[in-house]
This record gives C-alpha cells, structure tokens and sequence, in this order.
C-alpha cells in the first residue's frame, strides 16, 4: 500500500505545482476553435499567461473577465456575460471554456445559475458557441486538477500510455463504433510492441526518480514500470488525489523540487519539468523533461506521450537519454 507524506516544510524550495486555472486553460486550449476565458481580476490572468507564454513560445489566446473593485463587491456576473458577448463578436469560438479563480470562488457566486441565465438569456447572439464551466479556484489543488475538471466539463481513462492502456481505450473506441481498429492502428500497436522490447535492454534495473501533478505521476510510474525500471523517489503538488493509491510505489512524497533532489541521490534519471534542471546540475544526473513548463526545449507542445505512438516515441526518448549520457552501472543502495 503506498504511503504519502505530507508536506512538513515552513517554505516551498523551488516550487512544483501551477495553479487549477492554469491547468484548466491547457485542456480548454486543446479544443479546436476554444478560448479559455478566466473569470476573475487582470492579475489572475496575467500570471498564467506568463507561464503559457514562455512555455509554448508563441502568442495565447487567453481572455480575463477583468473584474475590479464594484464587481467584487456587488458579483461579477455582468462581467462574465459581457466577456462572453465580447469574445463571441471579435473571435467566433466554438467553445469558450470558463475557469473560475480564487476571487469568485472566495466570493461565493452562484456562477452555474449565472452562466444558465446568460445562455438561456443571449441564446440566439450565443449560437454556433458553447459555454463550458470548470469551478476551478486557486487556493485548492493545482494544475492537473484543473486540467481534469475542464476535460469532464468537456468528455477524460487514468492513463493513455502504455500498451495495456492503449489496448483498453481502442477496445472501447471499436466496441462504441462497432468496428474493429482500423489497419493504421494495429500496425502503430505492432511498433510500440517492437519499442518495448528494445526500450527494456536500456531501462532495465534503472532508478527513476520522478516529480509531476499525480495523474501524470500516476501515468510516468506505470510506463518506468512497464520498462523494468524502479521508482526510487516519487514526489507530487498534492496527496488527496485518489490516483495516487494506484502509483506503483512504496512511498510518494507530497512537496517540491527540493524533495526531489534530496530523495533522487541515487537516482539514474530524473523526470520532471524544466525548473528541474538546477537538480540535475547539482547531482549530475540526466533531466527528462515532462509536463509543464517546458521553457529551455524547442517543441515540447508538440510532444505526444499517449497512444500507441505517442508511447513508442516516450521509450525512444527514455532510451537516447541513457544512450547519450553513458550512465554507469546501475546504483545499488547500502
């Protein structure tokens, strides 16, 4: 039974975990034709985009409610129709993905009943555009979570990655439709099964050390797993998620980079995003950089880690790794 350590620190070294609006605007951003619009202050919005911004390198098309002083006080409800009219004049969206911040969670709007009342109400200016909201405050979980609650506001499986996974979503896919996977897809299920076979002499008996949101913790430690590899250290944002009871490890961490270096001595890979390459620095080991942000690589964004593909390309990746940096044998603990 995995055992998860609760954060003990006065401080947070070098910190981990983004905030739930920020993770809800990436699922949002993923929808063809969507706007992820943040109901709350300027602020708010700014941080994330920030983030976004020097993460994806490019211009984010990410929208704020802008509400000030009044609103707070009297409810910001006429913000949110008019940003949702304004967005719905300039752009056209599909979709306009609503994220809730601390400012109105705190306030206790009644923001299901406010956005039924501006669809019901701006029903024919609003056609050819759906409103989706994802309650999604800053002062609770991080990211992922926020990521997870925009996806079920949308459609989400505890993994795509992994053949038993894959071959779990496909099944599902053909049963729905009625017909079997297409030839494409079998032949991308043969590669990822030649993959696994030349990964495993690479991966074999190596000591992984990894700090990510838990869904994706959860999803890293099974595909190290599948490889032959060991989880050494295990380090997430946050220890009420219950997928992190399904992580094949012993003992997972809740905190920050700081752990990871301090629990990853060890360790022959370490697995987190970009602001852990001052941990590998100083300990000398390889960085496999995932998840968000990812600020000091060219085309992280377009990275896939899920599928049969997106699988075999993640076991390439691993591979080249421990090929390009000659690691030498396997550490064996005292």
């Amino acid at each position: 039974m995995v055992r998860i350590l609760s954060q003990t620190k006065w401080a947070t070294i070098n910190p981990l975990k983004s905030s739930q609006p920020l993770g809800g605007a990436l699922a949002f951003l993923g929808v063809d034709g969507a706007i992820p619009l943040f109901h709350g202050s300027q602020g708010c919005t700014s941080f994330a985009l920030v983030l976004l911004v020097r993460h994806f390198k490019e211009a984010i098309p990410l929208q704020t409610t802008a509400m000030d002083d009044v609103a707070i006080v009297l409810g910001g409800a006429g913000h949110l129709e008019q940003a949702i009219l304004n967005l719905k004049i300039r752009a056209k969206p599909k979709l306009i993905g609503i994220c809730t911040t601390a400012l109105v969670e705190t306030r206790g709007e009644d923001l299901v009943g406010d956005l039924a009342s501006i669809k019901l109400e701006r029903a024919e200016e609003l056609t050819g555009t759906d409103v989706v909201l994802a309650n999604t405050p800053d002062f609770d979980g991080a990211m992922e979570e926020g990521w997870a609650k925009a996806v079920t506001a949308i459609v989400l499986f505890q993994s795509l990655t992994g053949l038993n996974a894959v071959d779990r979503f496909v099944s599902l896919l053909s049963s729905i439709s009625g017909r079997p996977a297409p030839a494409k897809v079998r032949r991308r299920r043969a590669q990822l099964q030649d993959a696994l076979l030349d990964g495993h002499f690479h991966s074999a008996g190596k000591k992984i050390a990894i700090a990510a949101e838990p869904d994706q913790l959860y999803q890293l430690a099974t595909f190290f797993i599948c490889l032959g590899a060991e989880i050494v250290a295990a380090v997430t944002t946050k220890g009420a998620s219950k997928i992190l009871h399904k992580v094949p490890v012993e003992v997972i961490q809740v905190g920050d980079l700081g752990d990871l270096e301090s629990l990853a001595t060890h360790a022959d890979l370490l697995v987190t995003h970009s602001h852990g390459q001052h941990a590998s620095a100083r300990l000398g080991t390889p960085l496999m950089r995932v998840g968000f942000p990812v600020f000091d690589q060219m085309g992280s964004q377009h990275k896939l880690t899920i599928l049969y593909h997106g699988t075999r390309d993640l076991i390439f990746e691993v591979s080249n790794i421990f090929q390009s940096h000659s690691l030498a044998p396997t550490h064996r603990g005292t």
